[in-house]
Order: structure tokens, then sequence, then C-alpha cells
């Protein structure tokens, strides 16, 4: 199966949280907690809580769960797939989550996606930044086979070229 739009989600995932966090209801009162014990948090309370922090707050869970993760699976990455991870979680930044969105994060998110577009499973970027618990990332992933990268570029080409289509006539 052709998996078009998950890849483009896994993706933008980390991007989510922050876009995600500056749509909700400003906060009442900016608070802080420490990445141990916000996951020791339900999925809910998690999502609940996590607009109430400080931009620097957020960055810190996200990237510090990045780094957890990097570290847990390192061992099955390649040096390019560790690289672009590394380059992934370093642009998680307070800067992400700071509200409006500063178009030159704006424009460093495009180039992080780029970097990610087809050069690592796209399962692993959704477990890489998942703070809510939303992908399984305790499973033993798959290794990013050939015909997974092929896939992944069959669907980025049909994503590229979609808005050039003529309309089909009925």
């Amino acid at each position: 199966m052709l998996r078009v739009g998950a890849t483009t989600t896994a993706i933008i995932v980390c991007c989510w949280t922050g876009a995600w966090s500056q749509q909700t209801a400003a906060p009442t009162g900016v608070s802080t907690i420490s990445y141990d014990n916000f996951m020791r948090l339900d999925i809910k309370q998690r999502s609940e809580r996590f607009p109430q922090l400080s931009a620097e707050n957020m960055a810190m869970i996200v990237r510090t769960h990045g780094e957890h993760w990097l570290a847990k699976n390192r061992a099955r990455l390649d040096r390019s797939e560790i690289a672009v991870f590394e380059e992934a979680i370093a642009f998680v930044t307070p800067q992400l989550y700071e509200k409006p969105l500063d178009p030159r994060v704006m424009k460093k998110e495009e180039d992080v996606k780029a970097s990610l577009r087809c050069r690592v499973n796209p399962d692993d970027v959704l477990a890489v930044f998942d703070v809510f618990g939303r992908s399984d990332s305790t499973a033993a992933q798959a290794r990013w086979t050939y015909l997974s990268r092929a896939r992944c570029w069959i669907g980025w080409f049909a994503e590229s070229i979609v808005d050039y289509l003529p309309p089909i006539p009925r």
C-alpha cells in the first residue's frame, strides 16, 4: 500500500506540536514540568498540560524525548540516519513554540522536513517526537528497506505533481 499522506504526516509531527500549541487558547499561567514528570502523566493529561508550558519547557520535553529515542535506537540506525535525527532534534528550540512563529523558523522547518523526507523511516520520525503517546516507540521497528524508500519517493513524486495535473473531464 502506498502511504502518500503518512509520510507527510510523519515529517511534520515535531513542527505540528509547535503549531498546535500556538493554536490553542493562551494559558492562564505558564508552568514548567520535568521531562520525567511529564511522561508519567497519562496521554490526556499530557495533551492538556503541554499548551500550558513555556516555550522553553515545551522544547526541552520534545528534545529530551528525541534524545532518549535516539539513544535507545542508535544501534539499529546507520550513520546517515543518525545524522538526520540529530539535526532534527537540534531544530527543536523554544523559537519553534513561540507565538507568533518567526518566518525564519518556518523556513528552517521546511529545510528540516526536506532533510527528513525519504531519508529515514516515517514511523521513526513519528516515534522520535511523539510525546503524546500516539505512536508505539517501544515496538521493534523494521529496518528502513529499499522497498520502503522506493515507496516514499513514489509518494513524494505523486504529492509533488498533483498541483500540476490538469483536471480530468467527467
